[in-house]
C-alpha cells in the first residue's frame, strides 16, 4: 500500500465523536419498598443500591451529564459492604451522585432489632439473640447503653508471672474482680496517660491471702507489654475498669451480652417501657457499611458524590477476640515487638471507607451509632472532600486520613500518599465513646489536608491531630507531610478522659503547615491547648483564641526535637506555656482575664461551622522542571562516611523537599556531607545548592567552600567541581558531564567556630543532566517493538520523521508492544485528520486513551503519550488502535535505560600479572584520571564479572599494540590499540551478548610498547557490590542458576568469584527458580517443606561478618525463614517465630530475640519483600539487624563467632524457608554505613522502587 502525507489511501472519512452537555444524563430511584426486578424509576423504584450501582455500570463509560441515584427514605438493611470500585466511577469529568431524594432520610444500616424481651430477675431483662454471635455495643431508644463494669477505677497489687517468669496477668484485691461465670468474656480496659489499652482475660482465680489472679489472653496480652522499649506498657498502677460479666450488670442502663446461651441481659433505665423499647445491636458481618476503593493506583475509582444520606450501627470486634492495644492515637498493635516505626498494626474500620480514589465527595451525610470510625480515607486518595457532615456516638475516630505506612511510601505495595483532602463544615461531637485514645480527627500523612471550620466537642482525648512518627530515626526520604492547613475550628470540652494530648495536636516535621484562627476552649486534662509534640517543626501558629485550660498550658512545646515554630498574635486567658524547642519564635501574645477582646471575639465568632465562601489551599511546592533530586533519598553523613545526628527538623532529606523553608544540618561535627541517591545512572552537568534563606535568623548557615562530588557505586567518589567562595545564597555549579547514581555535597570551609557561613546547612539541593543523554530514541523498526494485526512499514518518506519511516495500521484493534528498562517511556506518532484514538497500557494496566487528531494542519514527530515517572526497571508499552483510519508508530522514546556501570581499573577484583603499575592524577581524560599500564610483552590481566556482556576500555596512540583476548579461558581475538593520534576512554574490545552469569575476560599484552587497562564495562549486571575484597559469597536469582528441566534448582552459583556455590542434590529437596515474580525478575522459591541447599565451602574465620538478603516470605511459622552458618549457634543464626518475630546472633545466650528486639520497621510481614542485614563486630562484641535498612535502636552484645563450618539455606524439616528469594550477599567484615546503603539502594532499585 502506497502512502502519502499523512492521508493514507483510503477513502474513509474521519468521523468525530459529538458530546452535548446535559445536566443530567441518567436519573435511577431506590427504595426499600421497591424491587430489583423494576426498571428504577420514580414510579417503579430498585430495592437494593446494588442494583442501582450495576445498572450505573451499564452506562458510565462515557458519560454526557451526571448519573443521579436517588435513594427515597426510609431503611436500608445491610448484612454486607456495598461495594463502589472504579467501574462505578464518573466519567468525562461528570459524576455519578448517590442523594437523599428530596427531604426524605435514607438510612443504611447494619443493625439487628432485639425484641422478645422478658424478666430475668432483679429488674434485669432478657432477649434471646439468634442471628448475631457478638457484639460490643447497644442502642437503646437512640442511645448508646453502657455494657456492664466496675463502677470505679482499680489498679493491681503487682504482676503474676508464669513458669519461665514471664508476666502473664496480675494480682488485684478479692474485692476487685469475682470468679466470673464466662470468665473468658471478660476485658480489662485500662486508661494511662495516652493510652485506651482493652485486653481480654483467660482465666480468674483464687490467690493468697484473699487475691485473686487475672490471668491475659495470648499471645495479645504480649502484644501489649512488648509493645515499645521506650513506652511504658501496662504498670501496676495503671488504672483500669472490669467490663462484660454479668455479675457485673448492677445499675441501670447497663447490659451484658451471654455469648455461650446468645442471651442479652438489659435493666432499664427508669421509666423505660421494655414493651416499646426500640433496641439495635451491630449485625457481626458489618464493619463497613460503603466501601469506595479502586483496585489499584492506576485504576482509581472517582468522581463519586455520596450525600444527604445517614448511616448507622457498624461493628468491630477485635477488642473482644484480640484485644486493642494502641500504641498512639488509633494505631493498634498486631504482634510483638512493637515501635513507633512499626509497620504491624492495623487501624479501626469505618462506616466509609475510601481507598485508591480521587474526587470523592462525601457531603452532608449522618453518621451515628457506630462500632469503629465515621469516614477513613487512609491510602492513596486525591482531590476529595468530606464536608457538611454530622458524626455523632461512634466508637473511635470521626474521621481518619492517610496511614503510619505512608512514612516511606512503597509504591510496589500499591501504596500512595493522600493529597488535597479538604474537611469542612463537619459537626463532630461525642466520639471516640469506647476506644478513648482515638482523637475525633486524625491524619496520619498527607500533603494539602485543609481541615477548617469544624465543629468538635464532647471528646475523651484531642481533638484533631496531625502527623506521626516524630520520635526520631534515620530519615532519609520523608516527604509525606506538609502544606497543610488546620484552621478556624471550634474544639472545646476535650481531654474528658486521658492525658497527653491536646485540642490540637502534631507530630513530626510539616513544612509549610498552618494552625490560624482555631477557637480551643474547656481543657479536662494535660497537656496542651496547642501542642506541638516530638519532631514538629516548620509550622505557623497564628490567630487562635485559646481558653479555659485550667492547670493544662495553652502553648505546650516541651522538648528540644520540636523545631522552627513561628507562634505569632495569639490570644489566651491561660498564662501557662511551655517553650523548650529549637528555633521557636514567640511574639505578641496576648493574655486577658475576663471580657474577651473584641480581636479575639472575632477569632471567636468565625470558628466552627460557616458559610463563608471556600478558599483553596496551596499546592505543596512541585519539581523544578529537569531537577533530578526532587524527592529522592538523601541522606546526611559525617566524613567517616557514619550517619550524621542533625539538628532538629534538619534531616538530610529536607534539602530535597521542595520547601524554601526547610534545610539539612549535621550536629556536633563543623564538615559533614550531604548525599542523594538520584536512583539510577544519569549524566549530570548542574548542581545548585541553596543555603537557607527563610528565616532570617539562618542566613549564617552556609559554606564557603565546599566540593561537588559524584559517584556511581555510592563508595567511590570523584570530584566533578569545587566551589571555593560561598557567600551564601543560590550557588550554580556548571561542569563537564558526568555519569552519576550519587551526588555529594562535602563541606571544607567553615571547620572551625569564629569562620564566615558558621557550619554548612542546605535548603534546596537540585541536579539537572543533559535529557539527551538520559534517553535513548528507539526507531519503529527495533525488533524489540513487536506488531500484532496487520500492520505495513512505509520508509523514504520525506515527511521529516525519525530515520524516514513508520509503521502503520488501517485495522482497529491491532496493537503493538515494546518491552523495556527505564523510569519512563514516550510514544511518537503523528498527528493529521484521519487520525484516531489509541488506548495506552503500562504493564497490561490500561492507562489512558491518547488522540492523534487535529482538525487541520499535519504534524510529524509528536509525542503522543509520555510517562516519566514509572519504577526503574523492566516495563511493557502496548498501544491499541481504537478509532480514526490509521495508526502510526514512529518511534518511542526510553527514559533513564539500565546504564551499564564502569569497573574502574583500581578495583581488587581485577588481577594484573606481571609488571604493571598504576598511574593517577593523569589529567588527560580517563575514566576516574587513572589507568593500569604494563610494558612487557605476555604480561595480562585478568577480571571476573557477573553479567551478560564486557567492554574493554583503554587508550590508542601510537606506541600502542596487539592484545590476545580470552573469554572463559577460550581465545577470541587479537585487537589493536594503535592510532597515530592520542584517544582516550576508546572501547577497544566489546564481548557481545553472553549469557548472564559468571564469566572472565583476559587480556595478554602481545605487541607494542604499552599496554593500558582503564576499565571495564559490565552489561545487564548493573551492579558491582562494595568492598568486593570482602565479599564472600553472592547469590543473585537471574544468573548462575543451574536448574533441570522443571526448573528445580541443583546449584546457585556464587557470583563473588570464590566459588562458594549454594547446592542440593535430592530431587525433592531443591528449591524451584520462578521467573517474572518481581519487577519482571526471577526469584528462588522454597516451598517450606524440605527445600534447602547448602553452601559447605563457605568455612573459616568471621570474626566480623556482614550478611544481607531479600525476602518474601509466605507463612511464618516457629524456627521458619531460617539460614545459619553449618555449626548452628556458636557461629550463626537467623530464623523467626509464628509472629514474624527475629532470632538472631552468634550464640544462643546472647542472641536477639522477640522479647527484647526494638526493630523501627517491625519483623518479618508475609508476602512482602524485605531487605534485611545483619552484622557483627568484634570489635564492639554487637549485632547490628537492620530491617530494610532501619537500624535496631539497641545493637546487642554478642558472644564472638567460632569459624564458620559451612552454610545453610533452610533446613529439611521445622527450620526451611516458606518464600522468595532474590539475592544474597555475605562479607567477612562489617560493612560502612554507606557500603550497606549502596546495596539496599540496588536492591530496592533493582527489585521495589526508585
Amino acid at each position: 500500500m502506497l502512502i502519502g502525507l499523512f492521508m493514507f489511501a483510503l477513502n474513509i472519512f474521519p468521523i468525530q465523536a459529538t458530546y452535548v452537555s446535559a445536566s443530567n444524563q441518567a436519573t435511577f430511584y431506590v427504595s426499600p419498598s421497591g424491587s430489583d426486578s423494576n426498571p428504577g424509576t420514580l414510579s417503579a423504584p430498585f430495592q437494593t443500591i446494588q442494583k442501582a450501582r450495576d445498572a450505573v455500570r451499564m452506562i458510565n463509560q462515557n458519560m454526557t451529564g451526571d448519573i443521579m441515584v436517588y435513594l427515597r427514605g426510609g431503611t436500608y438493611q445491610l448484612d454486607d459492604t456495598i461495594q463502589l470500585n472504579e467501574l462505578d466511577s464518573g466519567t468525562k469529568g461528570y459524576r455519578v451522585i448517590y442523594r437523599a431524594y428530596q427531604t426524605e432520610v435514607p438510612v443504611l444500616t447494619g443493625g439487628v432489632p432485639v425484641t422478645g424481651w422478658t424478666l430475668d430477675s432483679g429488674g434485669i431483662y432478657k432477649a434471646t439473640v439468634s442471628s448475631v454471635s457478638n457484639f460490643r455495643q447497644l442502642y437503646v431508644n437512640g442511645e448508646r447503653a453502657q455494657r456492664a463494669q466496675t463502677s470505679t477505677l482499680n489498679t493491681a497489687l503487682g504482676y503474676h508471672y508464669d513458669a519461665s517468669s514471664k508476666i502473664d496477668g496480675f494480682i488485684v484485691n478479692g474485692s476487685v474482680v469475682d470468679i466470673y461465670d464466662n470468665a473468658s468474656d471478660v476485658e480489662i480496659n485500662w486508661k494511662r496517660e495516652w493510652v485506651n489499652t482493652r485486653l481480654p482475660v483467660a482465666q480468674i482465680m483464687d490467690g493468697a491471702a484473699g487475691e485473686k489472679i487475672i490471668l491475659m489472653q495470648q499471645p495479645y496480652f504480649d502484644w501489649a507489654m512488648t509493645m515499645n522499649a521506650s513506652f511504658t506498657t501496662i504498670a501496676i498502677t495503671d488504672p483500669f475498669y472490669i467490663e462484660n460479666a454479668k455479675e457485673l450488670l448492677d445499675e441501670a442502663g447497663e447490659w451484658y451480652f451471654n455469648q455461650t446461651t446468645s442471651t442479652l441481659y438489659y435493666w432499664p433505665k427508669p421509666g423505660e417501657d421494655m414493651n416499646a423499647l426500640e433496641a439495635y445491636i451491630p449485625n457481626d458481618d458489618v464493619t463497613t457499611l460503603l466501601s469506595i476503593k479502586g483496585a489499584s493506583m492506576t485504576s482509581q475509582a472517582n468522581h463519586i458524590t455520596i450525600q444527604g444520606l445517614t448511616f448507622a450501627h457498624t461493628t468491630e470486634l477485635r477488642a473482644s477476640t484480640q484485644g486493642v492495644a494502641p500504641l498512639q492515637a488509633s494505631f493498634w498493635i498486631n504482634e510483638v515487638d512493637q515501635t513507633v516505626f512499626t509497620t504491624n498494626g492495623v487501624m479501626p474500620s469505618a462506616a466509609i471507607d475510601v481507598e485508591h480514589a480521587n474526587q470523592i465527595i462525601i457531603e452532608s451525610n449522618r453518621l451515628k451509632h457506630l462500632g469503629a470510625a465515621g469516614i477513613k480515607m487512609d491510602n492513596d486518595v486525591q482531590d476529595s472532600q468530606i464536608i457538611n457532615n454530622t458524626i455523632t456516638d461512634v466508637s473511635a475516630d470521626a474521621i481518619i486520613i492517610g496511614t503510619w505506612h505512608h512514612r516511606h511510601i512503597d509504591s510496589s505495595l500499591q501504596e500512595a500518599l493522600c493529597s488535597n483532602i479538604l474537611v469542612r463544615n463537619n459537626l463532630i461531637s461525642n466520639v471516640a465513646n469506647e476506644y478513648w485514645s482515638s482523637p475525633a480527627i486524625t491524619v496520619f500523612f498527607g500533603k494539602q489536608i485543609d481541615i477548617q471550620h469544624n465543629d468538635i466537642s464532647n471528646i475523651p482525648y484531642t481533638g484533631i491531630s496531625m502527623g506521626w512518627d516524630g520520635w526520631g530515626g534515620v530519615m532519609w526520604d520523608e516527604f509525606s507531610l506538609g502544606s497543610n492547613r488546620i484552621a478556624w475550628n471550634k474544639i472545646s470540652d476535650y481531654m474528658k478522659k486521658m492525658r497527653d494530648g491536646g485540642g490540637i495536636y502534631t507530630l513530626n516535621t510539616q513544612p509549610d503547615t498552618v494552625i490560624e484562627g482555631n477557637y480551643i476552649t474547656n481543657m479536662n486534662n494535660s497537656y496542651g491547648g496547642i501542642y506541638p509534640d516530638e519532631g514538629s517543626g516548620y509550622l505557623k501558629i497564628i490567630n487562635n483564641v485559646v481558653e479555659n485550660m485550667g492547670s493544662a498550658n495553652w502553648l505546650y512545646i516541651w522538648q528540644s526535637s520540636i523545631n522552627h515554630i513561628k507562634v505569632d498574635n495569639n490570644y489566651t486567658n491561660s498564662t501557662n506555656i511551655i517553650n523548650n524547642g529549637t528555633m521557636i519564635s514567640i511574639s505578641n501574645t496576648n493574655y486577658y482575664s475576663g471580657v474577651r477582646p473584641a480581636s479575639a471575639q472575632a477569632i471567636v465568632s468565625n470558628a466552627g461551622i460557616t458559610s463563608n465562601t471556600y478558599t483553596p489551599l496551596p499546592a505543596p511546592p512541585q519539581s523544578t522542571i529537569g531537577d533530578l533530586a526532587f524527592e529522592k533519598p538523601c541522606y546526611a553523613f559525617y566524613l567517616d562516611d557514619s550517619y550524621a545526628t542533625v539538628h532538629p527538623g534538619s534531616d538530610g532529606c529536607r534539602a530535597v523537599d521542595g520547601y524554601d523553608s526547610t534545610y539539612a544540618q549535621a550536629f556536633g561535627q563543623w564538615k559533614w556531607r550531604e548525599v542523594v541517591n538520584l536512583g539510577s545512572v544519569k549524566n549530570i552537568n548542574k548542581v545548585i545548592v541553596t543555603f537557607p534563606q527563610i528565616p532570617s535568623a539562618d542566613l549564617t548557615l552556609y559554606a564557603t567552600e565546599y566540593k561537588i562530588k559524584v559517584s556511581i557505586d555510592g563508595t567511590n567518589y570523584a570530584t566533578a567541581a569545587s566551589v571555593t567562595s560561598g557567600t551564601g545564597g543560590a550557588i550554580t555549579t556548571m561542569f563537564n558531564p558526568v555519569s552519576a547514581r550519587y551526588v555529594m555535597i562535602e563541606a571544607v570551609k567553615p571547620d572551625n567556630s569564629g569562620q564566615a557561613g558558621t557550619q554548612m546547612a542546605i535548603s534546596s539541593l537540585e541536579i539537572f543532566g543533559i535529557e539527551d543523554e538520559l534517553s535513548q530514541k528507539v526507531n519503529d523498526t527495533a525488533p524489540s517493538i513487536i506488531y500484532i494485526g496487520n500492520w505495513n512499514y512505509s520508509g523514504s518518506r520525506g515527511f521529516g520523521n525519525y530515520k524516514d519511516d513508520v509503521h502503520y495500521t488501517a485495522d482497529n484493534g491491532d496493537y503493538f508492544e515494546l518491552t523495556f528498562v527505564g523510569s519512563g517511556i514516550e510514544l511518537i506518532s503523528e498527528k493529521y485528520m484521519d487520525r484516531g484514538d489509541i488506548d495506552i497500557y503500562i504493564d497490561d494496566i490500561y492507562k489512558e486513551t491518547v488522540s492523534s487528531y487535529i482538525s487541520s494542519g499535519s504534524q510529524v514527530d509528536q509525542t503522543i503519550f509520555s510517562e516519566r515517572n514509572l519504577v526503574n526497571g523492566k516495563h511493557t508499552l502496548r498501544g491499541v488502535k481504537r478509532t480514526g483510519t490509521v495508526m502510526v508508530v514512529d518511534a518511542v522514546k526510553i527514559y533513564n535505560p539500565e546504564f551499564n556501570v564502569p569497573v574502574n581499573n583500581d578495583r581488587s577484583e581485577i588481577h594484573y600479572s606481571g609488571s604493571w603499575v598504576h598511574s593517577t592524577g593523569r589529567g588527560y581524560g580517563n575514566y576516574l584520571d587513572d589507568v593500569h599500564h604494563t610494558n612487557t610483552l605476555n604480561d595480562y590481566f585478568e577480571f571476573t564479572f557477573t553479567g551478560s556482556g564486557v567492554d574493554l576500555i583503554s587508550e590508542k596512540y601510537l606506541d600502542r599494540g596487539d592484545i590476545d583476548i580470552y573469554l572463559d579461558g577460550v581465545y577470541i581475538e587479537t585487537i589493536s590499540c594503535y592510532s597515530p593520534v592520542s584517544m582516550v576512554q576508546q572501547t577497544v574490545f566489546s564481548s557481545g551478548e553472553l549469557a548472564n552469569g559468571l564469566h572472565t575476560i583476559k587480556g595478554v599484552m602481545k605487541s607494542g610498547s604499552a599496554m593500558v587497562v582503564d576499565a571495564f564495562k559490565v552489561y545487564d549486571s548493573g551492579f558491582n557490590p562494595p568492598a568486593a575484597s570482602n565479599l564472600k559469597l553472592w547469590l543473585r536469582a537471574d544468573a548462575g542458576v543451574i536448574k533441570d528441566s522443571n526448573g528445580f534448582i541443583g546449584t546457585w552459583q556464587d557470583l563473588s568469584g570464590n566459588g562458594n556455590h549454594a547446592i542440593q542434590s535430592h530431587i525433592s529437596n531443591k528449591p524451584a527458580w520462578i521467573d517474572h515474580e518481581v519487577n519482571g525478575r526471577p526469584v528462588i522459591r522454597f516451598d517450606g517443606v524440605n527445600d534447602f541447599m547448602s553452601i559447605p565451602s563457605l568455612t573459616g574465620n568471621m570474626d566480623d561478618f556482614t550478611i544481607i538478603f531479600m525476602l518474601r516470605p509466605a507463612e511464618l511459622a516457629n524456627y521458619n525463614q531460617k539460614m545459619y552458618a553449618s555449626g548452628a549457634w556458636g557461629e550463626f543464626v537467623m530464623h523467626t517465630d509464628e509472629n514474624g518475630g527475629l532470632y538472631v546472633g552468634t550464640d544462643i545466650a546472647t542472641r536477639m530475640e522477640p522479647s527484647n528486639s526494638t526493630y523501627k520497621r517491625g519483623n518479618y510481614a508475609i508476602d512482602v519483600f524485605q531487605r534485611w542485614a545483619y552484622s557483627y563486630s568484634s570489635v564492639e562484641g554487637r549485632g547490628f539487624i537492620y530491617r530494610d535498612d532501619y537500624h535496631s535502636a539497641s545493637p546487642v552484645l554478642q558472644t564472638n563467632p567460632n569459624n564458620w563450618s559451612g552454610f545453610m539455606l533452610g533446613e529439611n524439616g521445622t527450620g526451611t524457608i516458606h518464600g522468595d528469594i532474590t539475592e544474597i550477599f555475605i562479607y567477612d567484615k562489617v560493612l560502612t554505613d554507606a557500603e550497606r546503603i549502596h546495596i539496599i539502594s540496588y536492591l530496592n532499585t533493582r527489585y521495589v522502587n526508585n
